[in-house]
């Protein structure tokens, strides 16, 4: 939330690095362009690593607590996840924004991150259940899970990896392709967005579990 509330004045410091650069180098460069494209990452990706954090987090407590399997416990978590990212950028988009402006919007959706991070904090303080497993003392890193696969293993996660490079390239196509029917840039990005993660959170908690039933049968 801080980090979010951060990010106009963020912006507003990489522009004034990005003008000193290119009244330095050529701005239409290559380069100067890979330096553009590595600020905006600088300016998201601390946000992003924070989000992707939360839901391996939450597959792991509702494996445990639910006694669900892993599989159901992944799908559950990551599509109530994602159902509550389509109903932030529907409200956001259609709401906020035109309503009380981007610097406002901004505050209040850190105001509901503060109100997530106590609402956390307090459960850890009154909850703590007995059943979560201690068999997993530390967790492993990325190399340390890879050395445990067979290679045609690590040839169905790249498979995995490229699925998901190819889908969210077909996403900044498809908005690109909406842009030219729609003059309202922000209308459009938060129709196309919304659709996209719908789609992911449909998947996740309708089509996985339906899958299941049938592959079981």
């Amino acid at each position: 939330g801080i980090w979010g509330i951060s990010v106009p004045l963020l912006l507003g410091g990489m522009e004034h690095i990005y003008v000193l650069y290119c009244q330095t180098f050529e701005p239409v460069s290559l380069l100067a362009q890979s330096f553009r494209f590595l600020m905006a990452i600088g300016v998201i990706l601390p946000a992003t690593i924070g989000m992707g954090a939360t839901i391996p987090i939450m597959s792991r407590l509702i494996h445990e607590l639910g006694e669900k399997g892993l599989g159901k416990s992944v799908g559950f978590a990551y599509g109530v996840n994602t159902v509550g990212a389509v109903g932030g950028c529907l409200l956001a988009g259609f709401y906020l924004v035109p309503s009380l402006g981007v610097m406002n919007s901004l505050i209040t959706a850190s105001a509901l991150n503060a109100t997530v991070v106590v609402g956390a904090f307090v459960l850890t303080r009154c909850f703590r259940p007995a059943s979560l497993s201690a068999n997993e003392t530390s967790a492993k890193s990325t190399r340390d899970v890879l050395a445990g696969f067979a290679p045609k293993d690590l040839v169905l996660i790249l498979l995995y990896f490229l699925s998901s490079f190819l889908a969210l390239g077909y996403e900044i196509i498809w908005m690109r392709c909406l842009e030219i029917l729609t003059t309202n840039g922000v209308h459009t990005f938060t129709l196309a967005l919304s659709t996209y993660l719908l789609g992911f959170s449909t998947g996740s908690l309708v089509l996985y579990p339906l899958l299941c039933k049938r592959f079981r049968g």
